[in-house]
């Protein structure tokens, strides 16, 4: 669950962001909990150390949280995000009272004073992650940005990971009023970063981070953290064979390939169609593994019975094993197929077909 203050600005910007990166793997899916505050009363309610400030933590802490995760399916892991006093507040409460939430995300925090730049009060026992930053030019907000900077750097705080950030050039210019664009995404992203599927952009970079053991390593940390499925997700193994092959890394798409069940519910699911299966097979098959291409295309044809391509590829491969016999039985069933189905290579199949008679009768 993610609490912002300061919502009657932010609460769009972040809602549709939100959901965004839940759609592509990039953060879990989240609920936004968004506070309305009005002009002026809201600096009196986030003023660090004010009065304002320690009600505000308090109705979190003893009536918003306790509705939320009383009446929502959530994990009851909080973050609590927020700009310019809605960033002081974040500090604050960081400061005073780090066991309400797990994660702090501040953007062009200010004020920024002895109320909340002390997190003395976080624990190994408890960690907590602070992310802040702020744009290029805001003045004296950025002062006081660049001392929490130097302050955490000197005095490192055990239990506590942070980061900081300055959006600056770009097509986009940052300003103190734009800031929690780019922060707010920086903020969840890094936040977020053990969620977010393996995507090396080639197979060399992947052997570097350690290979398939080190995925796996990965993807048992995200079910640790966030009580996701174990195992290397689909996603990933879809982009992780992809790449090999675009490598010519034949080894290690087949160590891949080997390292998780591909047919399982769960695949079938991600590929939602036999096009990817028919796709490995003939790598398989190009690679000289002609046994492993034909069971592969077997459980293909198992699965998705009504498959022309699959079961002409497995026709095919027949004939390419020297398996006359299958070969003659998936080609006639291939045809069945296609003729049932008006497939647009019915034709195609059925000269294949008589090319491979001819052939045979030589």
């Amino acid at each position: 669950v993610v609490y912002l203050p300061e919502g009657q600005w932010y609460f769009p910007f972040a809602a549709d962001m939100m959901k965004r990166l839940a759609s592509k793997d990039q953060m879990p899916p989240s609920i936004l909990v968004a506070m309305k505050m009005e002009n002026p009363k809201r600096f009196g309610l986030l003023q660090p150390g004010g009065e304002g400030s320690q009600k505000l933590a308090a109705f979190l802490r003893e009536e918003l949280i306790p509705f939320v995760e009383g009446n929502f399916r959530t994990n009851a892991h909080r973050t609590l995000m927020g700009w310019e006093y809605g960033g002081a507040f974040s500090l604050y409460v960081l400061a005073q009272q780090p066991d309400l939430f797990d994660a702090y995300i501040a953007s062009s925090p200010f004020p920024i004073g002895e109320h909340n730049n002390d997190f003395s009060k976080v624990s190994v026992a408890d960690p907590k992650f602070l992310f802040f930053g702020v744009s290029q030019n805001e003045s004296v907000v950025n002062g006081g940005v660049e001392a929490l900077e130097k302050k955490l750097q000197d005095e490192a705080i055990e239990g506590l990971s942070w980061q900081s950030h300055l959006a600056a050039g770009g097509d986009l210019i940052a300003n103190h009023v734009t800031s929690p664009y780019p922060l707010f995404l920086a903020g969840l992203s890094h936040l977020h970063a053990p969620y977010r599927p393996l995507k090396p952009q080639t197979s060399a970079e992947f052997r570097e981070m350690g290979g398939v053991e080190f995925a796996k390593k990965h993807y048992a940390q995200r079910a640790k953290i966030y009580g996701t499925p174990e195992g290397i997700a689909p996603q990933s193994i879809w982009w992780l064979l992809r790449i090999a092959a675009e490598g010519n890394d034949f080894p290690l798409f087949e160590e891949i390939l080997n390292s998780v069940e591909i047919f399982s519910e769960r695949f079938r699911a991600f590929f939602e169609n036999e096009h990817r299966y028919v796709g490995y097979a003939g790598y398989l098959l190009e690679n000289g593994k002609h046994d492993d291409a034909v069971a592969m295309l077997q459980k293909t044809v198992g699965f998705y019975p009504q498959s022309v391509r699959a079961s002409f590829r497995l026709a095919k491969t027949y004939e390419t094993v020297g398996n006359r016999d299958a070969a003659t039985a998936e080609f006639k069933r291939a045809i069945k197929l296609a003729e049932e189905q008006s497939h647009a290579q019915t034709a195609l199949i059925k000269e294949q077909f008589e090319a491979f008679k001819n052939a045979a009768d030589q």
